[in-house]
């Protein structure tokens, strides 16, 4: 897949703590979380490799997996009496070693809008209604995700 950006240079990256502990996320790129530090230490890993896991639909840090989290077992599921059929190759979402689609639409293509950041606290939305984005999961919706960062925890 060519074209997308590096998420390092998300100008979205939003950083917040409280006491020693400290927590970045990238709402531009699908809210991920891509460091959690405490007393210095690094919890998260691959932060270096991001580009590339956003070229190849791969997971990263602490992602938000949307419609659904781990595997389908097939290209069609249903909810609320509605079918849906995905397709077998879209770029937007990512394959298990089977081929068969695992962990929704992947973080690259998922931008979230900042709602609120303050030193602590980070709140953000996602206008689920793009064309894109009802192909895979056909239900409008806006999603919020609020991080608050307290000494020595992370509460998403």
């Amino acid at each position: 897949m060519t074209g997308v950006p590096n998420p390092l240079d998300d100008p979205t990256a939003t950083r917040i703590g409280a006491g020693g502990t400290e927590a970045v996320f990238l709402p531009g790129h699908g809210m991920l979380g891509i460091s959690l530090r405490h007393e210095g230490i690094e919890y998260l890993r691959r932060n270096e490799e991001l580009k590339i896991f956003a070229e190849k639909n791969w997971t990263a840090g602490i992602p938000f997996l949307f419609p659904w989290a781990n595997r389908l077992d097939g290209f069609q599921y249903e909810v609320a009496e509605r079918g849906v059929t995905l397709s077998a190759h879209s770029p937007l979402l990512r394959y298990d070693d089977n081929g068969l689609p695992m962990h929704g639409m992947m973080w690259p293509h998922l931008a979230w809008s900042i709602a609120d950041a303050k030193a602590d606290t980070l709140t953000a939305s996602l206008d689920w209604s793009h064309p894109r984005c009802l192909v895979i999961f056909p239900y409008p919706c806006r999603l919020t995700m609020t991080a608050t960062v307290e000494p020595g925890s992370l509460t998403i």
